[in-house]
């Protein structure tokens, strides 16, 4: 088994985030598992200020815990 509860990476111009709920044995808060999420998605995007993230889409995303991924951003061409 992978524990990778948070997963953030690029499609084609299109961000996506896939949420896991974590093992048992690393049960995190909602409140932490958002913000290993914002953190993980401010790392892949670097301060790219052409990237305008959703984030009620992130949120949406660390609420259900689904494993499906879910765009949260696109990247526009310069």
């Amino acid at each position: 088994l992978v524990n990778q509860p948070v997963k953030v990476g690029w499609f084609g111009d299109h961000l996506y985030i896939e949420i896991h709920p974590p093992l048992d044995e690393d049960a995190v808060s909602d409140e932490a598992l958002l913000q290993l999420a914002v953190d993980s998605v401010r790392e892949k995007i670097a301060d790219d200020s052409r990237i305008a993230v959703r984030w009620s889409r992130l949120r949406q995303a660390v609420k259900e815990k689904s494993g499906i991924p879910h765009m949260i951003s696109r990247q526009d061409s310069i």
